[in-house]
This record gives structure tokens, C-alpha cells and sequence, in this order.
């Protein structure tokens, strides 16, 4: 049970406040399947393909999420090769021996 000091003081407050969970859950999904498409590129753990992408947008200059949203609709892409962008931000990929 959450105490009066947590709730929102009032309803537009709420209301933002609904709306960054849903922003942060989606970007979330977003970077999941990014963490995904990062760990087959390299073959690393979940926690190793966060710090690459994480090292990644420090590079880039931008948020983790949109990075992450790049790739993701790169890869959505059947038409495209994402894997020009994936060894221009991460590195070459990781044969597995």
C-alpha cells in the first residue's frame, strides 16, 4: 500500500505520470530486443550486450533508447543490412569458434 506522500498531488500530475511508465516500458521492449540483436552480434551475455550498447550511445551522443530504437527498426527492416550499423557501433562480429 502506497502512502500520501507517494500519490500524486493531483490529477495532471497522475496523469504525467502514467505516461512515463508507459514511455519507459516501451522503452524497455525496445531495448530488450536490441540487447538481443547485440548479443548475437557478439556473443556476450545480457549484461555485456547493456554495456555495449550503453558504450555505444556515449559514442553516438544519443539516448541508449533511441540507439536501441535504430537498430530494432533496422533489423525490422527484411530489406536492409543492419550489420554495416552493428560493426560501426559495436565492433566486428564475434565468430563463434
Amino acid at each position: 500500500m502506497s502512502s500520501a506522500a507517494e500519490l500524486p498531488a493531483d490529477i495532471d500530475e497522475a496523469h504525467q505520470e502514467i505516461q512515463e511508465l508507459r514511455q519507459a516500458l516501451q522503452s524497455r521492449s525496445v531495448i530488450d530486443q536490441a540487447k538481443g540483436l547485440v548479443r548475437s552480434w557478439l556473443c556476450c551475455s545480457e549484461d555485456e550486450a547493456f554495456q555495449a550498447l550503453t558504450s555505444a550511445s556515449q559514442r553516438a551522443n544519443v539516448k541508449v533508447r533511441q540507439l536501441a530504437a535504430d537498430l530494432v527498426a533496422l533489423a525490422s527492416d527484411c530489406e536492409a543490412d543492419a550489420e554495416p550499423w552493428l560493426e560501426r557501433h559495436l565492433g566486428p562480429r564475434v565468430s563463434e569458434v
